[in-house]
């Protein structure tokens, strides 16, 4: 792992502080890491920390806590920096911003599976057709049915909320969490936990 510039390190710490989702102020460490497309277990952190620690005493960064966690802000004299490395274009590019790898990736799986989702809300369908038809079904098979919908509607629902209605998000704010929106769709339950993940 090559170390950061300071002013990747100082981007990184402005979008994590853009995109949190903490009350708290400030980007914790793994957001940090998440927005340098680290992993918390990635080599040489803490001489990543030494450096954010010498951006605090430079005054580009602060440094605050919360419950007990240490929380990282960028100063006004480092969103200075920021802004004359992106008026000169010499802002370096970071990676792909957490969010938008979470919505990439259930877009990209909804559109894997919608067909197959579709296909089997129309088979359990057809089943429940036949049970009505036949006048014979037990209360136990209806129970089963009602069930296996619920839970295949529920999936092509997420599904067609991934591919069609969930906006691409950009780096300017923090976008609604994926819990949020399954809970928004009603759709937060165990019977759900699979759909498009």
């Amino acid at each position: 792992m090559a170390r950061a510039s300071e002013l990747l390190m100082l981007a990184a710490v402005r979008r994590a502080e853009r995109h949190s989702h903490s009350h708290a102020g400030g980007a914790s460490w793994s957001e940090i890491a998440g927005h340098l497309g680290w992993h918390q277990r990635t080599p040489r952190i803490g001489e990543t920390k030494d450096q954010v620690d010498g951006l605090v005493a430079a005054g580009v960064l602060e440094r605050s806590q919360s419950a007990g966690q240490n929380r990282w802000s960028v100063t006004s004299k480092g969103r200075g920096r920021l802004q004359r490395a992106r008026a000169q274009e010499k802002l370096p590019g970071l990676p792909e911003a957490p969010q938008h790898h979470v919505w990439r990736r259930a877009n990209e799986d909804a559109k894997e599976r919608i067909d197959g989702l579709t296909h089997q809300v129309q088979q359990t369908l057809k089943r429940a057709q036949r049970l009505m038809k036949s006048g014979k079904g037990a209360a136990r098979e209806w129970a089963e049915l009602s069930i296996t919908l619920r839970r295949q509607c529920g999936q092509l629902a997420w599904a067609i909320y991934c591919t069609r209605e969930w906006p691409e998000p950009d780096d300017t704010d923090a976008d609604i969490s994926e819990g949020a929106r399954r809970r928004e769709l009603g759709l937060s339950g165990a019977d759900f936990i699979d759909a498009c993940s």
